[in-house]
């Protein structure tokens, strides 16, 4: 139920200078005064569209019984609705003054439909550990060789405090993808660093952020993982909630000259499409513009032939 307040201008047409909205549903308006990303995506999604439209601060609780939307949800006979007086002209109280309005103490919290979260491990790195990192990431111009080199600095850290004997010669599927994940995590930590403190601390992201729009959360290994909108579809995990990467990082650039390599020096869409089986780079289009502009094969593809 909406009431609009009306004023009338000089020129005689009617403008809207106030909306009040009501619901009978107090546990609604928790859901509403909070940010949607706190809650799970069911609710969170409903609350944005509803903040979208109309705003957060309007609205209020009205009793079910002098909610004319009731009758409308639960039922009633033609005859009786002819003589229903709320159902045409709302509740008496709407016709009056503010100080009418029916005022009740609600919940200022709840806890229903609070997105979950679960932190397993949590990574501190001081400056110099990030001055090592830093210099490890750009001295290899191959992802490949980067993450080979990563997992082999991580055996020889095993077999040094004996946590791992094995002496096999090459790198494992396993530890090829646990260095993989230790690269986002570090470069996910180096570029949302703000964000990825507030989801550990499960506290609300600030609303200026560029991931805001994303409803980023941290998964179990804690990867900051957004919410695509085919979270519903009959797909694997990482193409439902894909891994979220910067802009302007070694990591991505050497990441997206590996994916038009096993492309096949392939068109921007495909890269695109095959990025976001898994991953979500914050502006891959230009991204991978550039990534196919400065390939020598490509350049020399698109030269014009003399005739």
């Amino acid at each position: 139920m909406a009431d609009l307040q009306e004023d009338s201008c000089s020129s005689g047409s009617t403008t809207y200078k106030q909306v009040q909205a009501w619901t009978d549903s107090e546990i609604v308006l928790p859901w509403l005064r909070a940010h949607p990303s706190k809650w799970t995506t069911f609710v969170a999604n409903r609350t944005a569209e509803i903040h979208h439209t109309l705003g957060k601060n309007i609205w209020r609780h009205v009793p079910s019984k002098e909610n004319p939307a009731d009758c409308a949800s639960r039922g009633m006979h033609a005859p009786d609705l002819i003589n229903f007086k709320m159902w045409w002209n709302g509740p008496e109280w709407l016709q009056k003054s503010e100080s009418h309005w029916p005022i009740k103490t609600l919940l200022q919290d709840t806890d229903s439909e609070i997105r979950k979260s679960t932190l397993c491990h949590n990574t501190i790195i001081n400056d110099k550990e990030c001055n090592e990192i830093h210099e490890l990431e750009t001295r290899y111009s191959s992802f490949t060789k980067l993450i080979n080199v990563t997992s082999y600095i991580k055996r020889f850290i095993a077999k040094v405090t004996k946590r791992n004997l094995n002496c096999n010669t090459f790198i494992s599927v396993s530890e090829f993808n646990a260095s993989v994940e230790m690269w986002i995590q570090i470069v996910q930590h180096k570029h949302f660093l703000q964000e990825v403190t507030q989801l550990r601390k499960k506290k609300l992201i600030h609303t200026n952020s560029r991931l805001t729009r994303l409803n980023p959360f941290l998964d179990q290994n804690g990867i900051l993982r957004m919410v695509s909108r085919l979270r519903h579809a009959d797909l694997n995990y990482n193409e439902k909630f894909p891994i979220i990467l910067p802009d302007r990082s070694h990591f991505v650039r050497l990441l997206l000259e590996k994916i038009h390599r096993e492309t096949l020096h392939g068109s921007a869409q495909l890269m695109l499409n095959v990025i976001n089986r898994k991953f979500w780079i914050i502006g891959a289009r230009n991204q991978i513009r550039q990534q196919i502009h400065k390939c020598i094969t490509c350049y020399r593809q698109r030269a014009a032939v003399q005739k």
